[in-house]
């Protein structure tokens, strides 16, 4: 009920390049290895673009996540304070990014694995034999989804053990742990690239080179900075500001993060559920820990699953503290419901920020004004009001924050194409291309703007070198086949169409225009089933040409079709 106001939200951000522009969705069987993906291509078989269903398809993933987290939480507690643990995760805030961002998925599916293999697994191990099917069912489960870098799923080898050790099932249970750990160390022997390429994607717009962090002031700073918004989610945001503190303020951080792993050996003895919470918020955030940049400092999508430290909080202090007396339990009931209205307020708020791009950019910058990535944002979204210098400007203040950033230039060169600055736009795209050889965007919008100004043989250079660092974009191919039959190109430009079509089969200007191309060589059957596709897939036919078109089927004289 509570993200009952997300199912008429649009697609947003990432879910434009993902959904709307992605050519592969009508083929499901290519994210076979993705089970997200997955979902989301058979969602564009059902719907197309009706964000609808997507929306409805985060929303019950959500629902089951909130159902398996009350399971997990009954391993620990009994059965009211685990419902009012997982009532409090079905609730929170943090998880709006999760949930109302279709592009946020990918987490709702890594804890949907995670949460029910891990049931899987207690169920096989739970007695003193080992229910052997069910065993081997959860460890090829895990062996799909962790050989096929399904993320944050490698830590579930981690995440078992905890719960064993917590149970005080570690002496019986240590030797199922084994092939799961063996996978797990088998895929990280092929993570080294990929780690690399990440840290280096993620110095690369910035133009500096990766820097080497403190461990220990990274990680005490990142440990406080997820755990502020998980207890206090107020200001949430795509992209989080990075916390300006004073050297004073970082050394009392380590000094607590210090004292914290100091304390968990008491806390273990003590309060096994609160141990295991910490253990696994810490887990989730290993990632941000690490000295080289390999993902944002703090992200609510990070967030979705170690937000179980919250649940089990609420829980631990029901089954601990509330029952002692009928007033301790009134209390704890006050503060319960009050925390539960208060939860799902902010989360029915924050759901609305994710409504369409432009309320979603503006909170977005309300919360992040200093962000360059929001600043470029906010470009975008004033070019597309038609506040052409508001946009430059913004853009320009983000590039002052970070110089080097290839997609800031890209979009700069949009922004002064459409005010036809020809020259400032050229100039803009060259330098992204400067920083960035591999952005097909920027030669595909150099190749544009080639075009608009008349010269095809620069725009055909443009659109090649746009293909060769991008092999899926179709609109290259569908332009350059224009400039093609613009010069009276006609089998080249059939070709170029062709292209445009094997890559995205319903692209409607690519069969109309391929319609017109084989009109002018003659091949007027051809012609006519191009144009009924792109009739089929929404483009309005010009009516002169689909008279033409028919008096030459007709057999009607050559200078009747002219």
């Amino acid at each position: 009920m509570v993200y009952l106001n997300t199912l008429d939200n649009g697609f947003i951000s990432d879910d434009i390049p993902a959904i709307i522009r992605n050519p592969l969705l009508v083929h499901p069987a290519r994210f076979w290895r993705d089970p997200s993906m997955l979902s989301v291509s058979l969602n564009f078989l059902l719907a197309g673009k009706d964000a609808f269903v997507y929306h409805l398809t985060n929303v019950l993933l959500h629902a089951v996540n909130s159902v398996l987290v009350f399971f997990v939480l009954r391993l620990l507690f009994s059965k009211i304070p685990s419902f009012l643990g997982a009532l409090v995760f079905a609730l929170h805030p943090v998880h709006t990014e999760a949930v109302a961002w279709i592009s946020g998925r990918p987490y709702l599916f890594i804890s949907l694995f995670f949460l029910l293999n891990f049931l899987v697994y207690h169920a096989a191990t739970k007695q003193r034999r080992l229910r052997a099917g069910v065993y081997l069912f959860s460890l090829v489960l895990f062996a799909y989804l962790a050989l096929n870098s399904f993320g944050y799923y490698l830590l579930f080898p981690a995440f078992i053990i905890l719960v064993d050790v917590s149970l005080g099932r570690a002496r019986r249970c240590w030797k199922f742990w084994l092939p799961y750990v063996a996978l797990t160390c088998l895929k990280l022997s092929f993570v080294r690239m990929p780690l690399l390429y990440r840290i280096d994607s993620l110095a690369e717009p910035t133009g500096n080179l990766p820097a080497w962090n403190d461990p220990l002031l990274t990680a005490a700073h990142s440990f406080f900075s997820n755990l502020s918004v998980v207890f206090w989610p107020a200001n949430l945001s795509l992209y989080h500001e990075t916390a300006r503190a004073s050297q004073a303020a970082l050394a009392i951080e380590v000094a607590l993060f210090i004292a914290l792993v100091a304390f968990m050996p008491l806390l273990f003895r003590k309060a096994k559920p609160l141990f295991a919470g910490l253990v696994l918020f810490i887990l989730f955030l290993l990632p941000t820990f690490s000295p080289l940049a390999i993902c944002c400092l703090v992200a609510e999508r990070y967030l979705y699953l170690p937000s179980l430290l919250f649940s089990i909080c609420f829980a631990f202090a029901y089954e601990r503290y509330a029952l002692r007396t009928a007033l301790s339990a009134r209390i704890f009931l006050f503060f319960f419901l009050a925390a539960v209205v208060a939860l799902a307020s902010r989360t029915i708020v924050r759901n609305n920020d994710w409504q369409d791009e432009k309320s979603f950019w503006r909170a977005t910058f309300k919360a992040s004004p200093e962000n360059p990535r929001v600043l470029a944002r906010m470009g975008d979204l004033y070019r597309q009001e038609g506040r052409i210098e508001d946009a430059v400007a913004s853009f320009k203040k983000a590039l002052a924050i970070t110089p080097y950033d290839a997609l800031i230039y890209n979009n700069l060169g949009v922004t002064y194409a459409q005010a036809g600055k020809h020259a400032e736009a050229a100039a803009a795209y060259q330098k992204a291309t400067e920083l960035n050889p591999g952005l097909a965007e920027a030669y595909f919008n150099l190749g544009n703007l080639y075009m608009a100004s008349g010269r095809p043989h620069d725009a055909v250079r443009a659109y090649k070198q746009s293909i060769e660092t991008n092999p899926y974009l179709a609109e290259a191919y569908v332009n350059m086949g224009a400039v093609y039959a613009n010069e009276g190109n006609y089998q080249e430009a059939i070709q170029s169409y062709r292209k445009a079509l094997e890559i995205f089969p319903g692209h409607a200007v690519a069969h109309a225009n391929l319609s017109v191309a084989y009109y002018e060589t003659g091949e007027y059957s051809l012609a006519q089933e191009h144009s009924r596709q792109a009739q089929s897939s929404g483009y309005r036919i010009d009516p002169g040409f689909a008279n033409r078109l028919a008096a030459a089927l007709d057999g009607s004289s050559d200078q009747h079709i002219k």
